[in-house]
């Protein structure tokens, strides 16, 4: 089983990716209403902001709470390596 460990550059810290759930989420109203916090409301690793109907996938990191994935860093981290599960949710 392959791992990615990223560094985040404002903090020393390391994060160990573990898996990804691919397509866990669509960002709408629904999202929204039940995950009402900002940092919900964007990337975990990037900071980008969720587009309207962007599909949103979770990583499982080490000892820690899951991250929520833009698109582009979840492409990113499967390429790199790291197990997937696809949930296929939302319109592709």
């Amino acid at each position: 089983m392959s791992e990615y460990t990223y560094i985040i550059e404002r903090k020393p810290i390391k994060k160990t990716v573990t898996e990804i759930g691919l397509h866990m989420f669509i960002f709408d109203a629904d999202f929204t209403r039940i995950r009402y916090k900002d940092k919900d409301k964007k990337c975990h690793i990037c900071k980008a902001e969720f587009k309207d109907k962007e599909r949103i996938s979770l990583a499982f990191i080490r000892n820690e709470k899951n991250h929520l994935l833009c698109e582009s860093c979840a492409s990113f981290l499967t390429t790199q390596g790291v197990p997937y599960k696809d949930f296929k949710r939302g319109n592709p």
